[in-house]
């Protein structure tokens, strides 16, 4: 007998391959019009913005920020490739738009319109695979209420779980997601709330209000190694904040603890490491369109 809360894809759909990012993998926003920030927002990943220009408010990105430059550019085209693949793969139909109360097992979930999670939590659970991939691809809007979670148990890993947005994405309030971000238009996140992954818009504008924090898992990318090359450059900068540049090294020291635990895309936690999911740093999501 199968709870009236669990779906399953089905057979046919539990060797889903994850999307590849390409040249967008390593960014934690990137956007195509702007970037606008209204408060204290960290990301742990790169921040990216093409053909737009305009950054208002800059988050605090630990790694490389790219304007309108051929990195900028060549993710916002990996972008592209990133979303038409996750829209065109075979598809279990949704029969609920609210994901509140649900578990989900591997493979690919279809909503030919918005998905909701008004209330409470939504579980995607990957059964002993640290490889398991989960994509929902949503026809519009994907919007998350104040406090929710995406709660990923028994090996779920945020860097195989993709939602491919048909327009905009709104994070709720203090509310704490789990994965890959591709929107059409634009992408919203609300104070407070926390992101294990990327938030990627393609064609118009990324918004982080105050308290936001985007933490990526880099894939074999190790951050510990990234702020080293970053450090150095950065003492060379005149009116560098030596302090800030400390409180940098902590955080990616703790990020590192963090990375050597996470998945690396398609390859699962190394062995002898757990995954620690929702132990991150708090992230306050902005408002985010591409």
């Amino acid at each position: 007998m199968v709870s009236a809360g669990l779906v399953f894809a089905g057979d046919a759909q539990a060797a889903t391959a994850p999307v590849g990012l390409g040249s967008a993998k390593p960014f934690s926003v990137l956007a195509g019009s702007t970037v606008t920030n209204t408060g204290p927002t960290t990301l742990f990943g790169d921040l990216g913005l093409d053909p737009g220009t305009s950054i208002t408010g800059a988050p605090h990105a630990l790694g490389s920020t790219h304007i309108n430059d051929g990195v900028a550019l060549s993710a916002k085209n990996s972008l592209v490739v990133s979303y038409d693949d996750a829209a065109g793969r075979p598809a279990t139909t949704l029969a609920s738009k609210e994901l509140g109360g649900k578990t989900f097992t591997p493979g690919v979930y279809n909503a030919a319109s918005s998905l909701l999670l008004s209330a409470g939590t939504v579980t995607l659970n990957a059964e002993g695979n640290p490889n398991a991939v989960f994509i929902f691809q949503i026809g519009s809007t994907l919007t998350t209420g104040s406090g929710t979670k995406v709660n990923l148990i028994n090996g779920a890993q945020p860097c195989n779980v993709f939602w491919k947005i048909g327009s905009s994405a709104t994070r709720g309030t203090n509310s704490t997601f789990a994965g890959t971000v591709m929107a059409l238009t634009t992408i919203t996140a609300k104070t407070g709330t926390t992101l294990d992954g990327r938030l990627l818009a393609r064609n118009s504008e990324s918004r982080h209000q105050h308290d936001h924090h985007v933490l990526l898992r880099r894939g074999n990318h190790r951050f510990g190694n990234y702020h080293n090359r970053r450090h150095t450059q950065h003492r060379r900068d005149s009116g560098h904040d030596d302090h800030r540049d400390e409180r940098d090294t902590g955080r990616l020291q703790e990020h590192d603890r963090h990375q050597a635990a996470s998945c690396r895309e398609g390859q699962g936690p190394r062995q002898g490491q757990s995954t620690r999911q929702g132990q991150g740093p708090r992230q306050a999501t902005p408002d985010h369109g591409a």
